[in-house]
């Protein structure tokens, strides 16, 4: 039954008395809370690269067709948000034409591409949901296939000068601080072909990224990986930090270590042996504007091997996910194990406008120890000693135009040791290189 109330009131808040009632049907009501807006974003990238190789098959097996031929990668992207959630989703296409033939690019780490494979041209590169709760604003949850980008991309990168690039599918929970504290927990595993399921490598983990003042950066991370694979059968903890520091505006000082512990169990090991590798960087950047930028740097870094026959203890480092072109040279002809690498580079130039960078690495690698990148021969000399296994020199020259676009020409020269190539043929390696990307 509607019931009456007053229909109005004086300014000072009495009762008109003389006012006709109303009943409560009548009662105005509230105008519906407007639904949040949805907002898209719509994004592509596309690259073209041209690249020429000789000599790199007889140094690293199945490299020479990823390094000789004209290449494409398409990336669509949409981007869609709504009060707490956002969607992303990006498709990549990949592909390459030369020698080869069209191929399927594998991801990082996976087997090479047998002739029974089918091609795939459009693949799914990123398909993720992100719910930030408002009732909690410092964490968000991450849940789908998404790429990872941590530190200096040394553990964990998302390897974007490969043709398909790093990615991981699971989830992410973060929690944040902003410019102050990061703190990722991970649950994922890489995205691999699906013409090799059963190449499972799976990360656990928590990577802790902070910034205790302006000029520092100290990194913390735990990561946990299981592989599947039959030659590998691994199972490692992975303990490392990174500490970053610019003592002057010009001047960074870096350096990363990390440990790794657990068992691995080729085919044919009837017991587990253990592991246990160690890894370290140490680089110093410093950049000044002399009418024209110039940067110089300097670098070295160590990834462990084992120092002679084996012991039932396995001291090779084993990379997870790193960018290896930043971190192993443009040519990628070696691998983080086994590895002493001292690095030197010079740019003139800078992001803003075209630049050229020159790098000098000067490889060494364990005497009488495998080395894996090379078909695992054995350089000659006293066990347990670090022997010259190269030389590799690179240029690289960037173009940025038209705002969202670049060139990039590129050469790459790698000249074996003398050990080395008594192994393997004293051929130099070299590549040349040319892409063009945009986005819009």
């Amino acid at each position: 039954m509607a019931t009456t109330t007053p229909a109005a009131a004086f300014e000072d808040g009495v009762i008109d008395p003389q006012a006709p009632a109303r009943t409560s049907a009548q009662q105005p009501k509230p105008p519906a809370a407007p639904k949040p807006p949805v907002r898209s974003e719509i994004s592509a990238q596309l690259r073209f690269r041209a690249s020429q190789a000789s000599h790199i098959s007889v140094l690293q097996a199945d490299q020479e067709d990823l390094l000789r031929g004209i290449f494409q990668r398409l990336r669509l992207g949409a981007r869609f948000t709504m009060a707490e959630l956002e969607a992303t989703i990006q498709l990549q296409s990949a592909s390459m034409l030369g020698e080869a033939g069209p191929v399927q690019f594998q991801p990082p780490g996976a087997a090479p591409s047998g002739p029974g494979d089918v091609p795939m041209p459009i693949g799914l590169q990123q398909g993720r949901l992100l719910w930030k709760p408002g009732w909690l604003p410092s964490v968000d949850v991450e849940l789908g296939r998404m790429a990872l980008q941590y530190g200096k991309g040394r553990q964990i990168g998302s390897y974007d000068f490969h043709e398909t690039g790093n990615a991981f599918d699971g989830l992410k929970l973060h929690y944040g601080i902003p410019d102050y504290l990061d703190v990722d927990v991970l649950a994922v595993k890489l995205r691999r072909n699906t013409a090799h399921p059963e190449l499972e490598r799976n990360l656990l983990g928590a990577y802790i990224a902070g910034k205790p003042t302006k000029v520092i950066e100290a990194d913390v991370y735990f990561l946990y990986v299981t592989d599947g694979e039959e030659d590998v059968r691994l199972d490692v903890q992975t303990l490392g930090a990174r500490l970053q520091w610019r003592p002057l505006k010009w001047l960074e000082l870096e350096a990363e270590g990390a440990f790794q512990v657990g068992t691995q169990q080729p085919a044919g090991i009837v017991e587990p042996l253990d592991h246990f590798a160690t890894s370290w960087t140490a680089a110093l950047t410093a950049a000044h504007d002399f009418g024209v930028p110039l940067a110089v740097g300097l670098q070295m870094q160590q990834h462990s091997g084992n120092e002679g026959e084996s012991d039932d203890q396995v001291r090779t480092w084993r990379p997870l996910y790193p960018n290896l072109d930043e971190h192993l040279g443009l040519l990628q002809i070696v691998d983080q194990r086994n590895l002493m690498q001292y690095h030197g580079w010079l740019r003139v130039g800078d992001d803003k406008g075209v630049s050229l960078t020159v790098d000098l690495r000067l490889h060494n690698s364990i005497v009488g120890s495998p080395v894996p990148a090379f078909s695992e021969p054995k350089l000659s000399g006293n066990d347990g000693e670090w022997a010259p296994l190269g030389t590799e020199i690179d240029t690289r020259l960037r173009w940025p135009m038209f705002g969202s676009s670049e060139l990039l020409v590129a050469t790459g020269v790698f000249a074996p040791s003398d050990a080395l190539g008594a192994k393997l043929g004293r051929a130099w390696a070299r590549q040349y290189l040319a892409q063009w990307n945009t986005s819009f």
